[in-house]
């Protein structure tokens, strides 16, 4: 295994070398042994690694075997690489990632009592997977931006699923109230963040007349946006 091209040190952020000492270029890590193989070269490391790289590289262990080296997926116990894992690993790199909630939230969703084309629809809303014209745009795709239905607004996924003059009109008929604010867009240009290590918290309320109710709601968010928190609630006026 090559010191500098392989991801061999034990760190999440980053298993590579961070200095490309020009005395290390295709050197192997049996390189960096002593003559008897039984333990790292701790003179060589010092002279040639950053501190950082010396605490992680004395930090390997070693075996007394005659093995080959092979390759080992670390995000997954059992060492072999699976796309579900490299994807969590990527979300996590994107800190769009909160494990315990996250999952608990899908795991329900999932649950629901729902034709699986509902939850799929409610999955792809929420993760920014539909193909509205906002989203294609922000993948480079030229496309008009507003709505193909009502020609009035840029189609956003809030736009697309409750805004949108046609589609509130679907909602009304079943009894369903869409004020939302902002009106248009997704919302995300519109908030902002709070102060580092801080949370932000965003309520919103609404009055429904023709049943004699009202409804609020809630989402608490870090500084990045990662969702921590959400609940609503509907109540009947007496």
């Amino acid at each position: 295994m090559l010191v500098l091209k392989d991801p061999w040190l034990s760190n999440e952020t980053n298993p590579w070398v961070v200095l490309t000492h020009p005395g290390l270029v295709d050197v192997t890590m049996a390189n960096l042994l002593t003559m008897d193989g039984s333990g790292w070269d701790l003179e060589i490391i010092a002279d040639l690694f950053e501190a950082r790289d010396q605490s992680l590289i004395c930090g390997v262990p070693l075996f007394d075997t005659a093995a080959s080296d092979q390759l080992f997926w670390s995000f997954e116990n059992s060492g072999v690489y699976s796309i579900k894992s490299a994807y969590n690993f990527l979300q996590k790199q994107k800190s769009n990632w909160f494990d315990e909630e996250i999952a608990a939230f899908w795991s329900k969703l999932w649950k629901l009592k729902l034709p699986s084309k509902v939850s799929n629809l409610l999955w792809r809303a929420c993760t920014q997977c539909l193909p509205t014209s906002v989203q294609l745009k922000t993948k480079r795709v030229d496309v008009n931006l507003l709505c193909p239905i009502c020609m009035e607004e840029e189609e956003s996924v809030l736009h697309y699923l409750v805004t949108c003059r046609v589609v509130k009109l679907c909602w009304n008929r079943v009894g369903i109230g869409t004020v939302v604010t902002p009106r248009s867009g997704d919302g995300n240009e519109h908030w902002c963040p709070p102060h580092s290590d801080s949370i932000k918290i965003n309520v919103d309320a609404a009055l429904f007349e023709r049943n004699q109710s009202y409804g609020f709601g809630l989402v608490a968010r870090t500084s990045n946006g990662l969702l921590i928190e959400d609940a609503c609630l509907g109540l009947w006026c007496s």
